[in-house]
């Protein structure tokens, strides 16, 4: 089974890194591992027990976020991450979908991103993260631990 995972607010804690970022000296390049304490623990436990079944998927761009989600996911071998660069993950992946198995899992936290891979890609089983626990928009099941989905 293929898994993508959504990196904002779905693997990694932003609120948390937003204040660290605020606070750091410098800007620039993040070190190796810098950021690996943002990475939520179960994120970091189910890719790490995915390996090359899960990947990371963001809309940003490497040029953007390259550094910053490197860093994050230091430690992780074998992980794949896809930059859509700003486009919709559905449209995105659209294209190749078929090459990702009978019933890939996306599980994202943006609505916007949820209800366009819920109509680009019908055979992709498509879940909410809630990260707060919240009840979610009752589109798609809810979690808020990767260690729930299927």
């Amino acid at each position: 089974m293929t898994y993508f995972i959504d990196f904002y607010g779905t693997a990694f804690d932003t609120a948390a890194f937003d204040a660290y970022r605020k606070a750091r000296p410098a800007a620039g390049e993040y070190a190796p591992g810098e950021l690996a304490p943002f990475l939520y623990p179960d994120a970091r436990g189910f890719l790490l027990d995915k390996g090359n079944s899960a990947m990371v998927l963001t809309s940003a761009s490497e040029a953007d976020s390259g550094s910053l989600i490197k860093s994050a996911l230091h430690g992780i071998p074998r992980i794949a991450v896809i930059y859509t660069n700003g486009a919709m993950k559905g449209d995105y992946l659209a294209p190749h979908i078929d090459m990702y198995g009978q019933s890939p899992v996306f599980v994202d936290d943006s609505a916007d991103q949820l209800a366009n891979m819920a109509a680009r890609c019908p055979n992709v089983r498509v879940h909410e993260m809630r990260r707060d626990g919240g009840a979610g928009s009752g589109s798609y099941p809810v979690v808020s631990a990767l260690s729930q989905l299927p």
